[in-house]
């Protein structure tokens, strides 16, 4: 696996590892409509303004990412496994183990095609969405 030292400059792999180790991080990131700070000038005399309560709607983007690499697409950008979701109740629902499996599954298939010459280490987080339980199973 690639290290490297206290400049940050890489070192490379030793000669015992065959293939070159990347590290793909699984990442979630969600935004909300009202994410932001509200500043501005306002005369004395102005009465003063509530804003509407709650997070508002939500945006969802889940994606790979490396140290080597940044996000995982093809060379030429046209394939990723990028996934834009609206979570919640109604929308798209939420992101379920079927959401992860297939794109871990297209994954896979960008790093098989354009990538075979490296050893690729998926990672996620210990999300309840990353556990796989039976379909006749309960969940609390």
């Amino acid at each position: 696996m690639v290290s490297w030292d206290k400049k940050l400059v890489e070192s490379p792999p030793r000669d015992s590892e065959q293939h070159r180790k990347i590290v793909w991080f699984h990442d979630e990131m969600i935004f909300y409509d009202h994410d932001r700070r509200k500043k501005g000038w306002y005369h004395k005399d102005t009465p003063a303004k509530p804003y509407t309560k709650g997070e508002g709607a939500l945006l969802m983007i889940a994606d790979f990412v490396s140290a080597n690499f940044r996000l995982l697409r093809s060379p030429d950008g046209k394939k990723s496994v990028w996934r834009i979701f609206k979570p919640g109740k109604n929308p798209d629902g939420y992101f379920s183990n079927k959401d992860i499996q297939a794109q871990a599954q297209v994954a896979m298939d960008i790093l098989t095609e354009y990538y075979p010459h490296f050893d690729h280490v998926l990672v996620y987080d210990n999300a309840t969405t990353h556990l796989r339980r039976e379909d006749d199973v309960l969940s609390a």
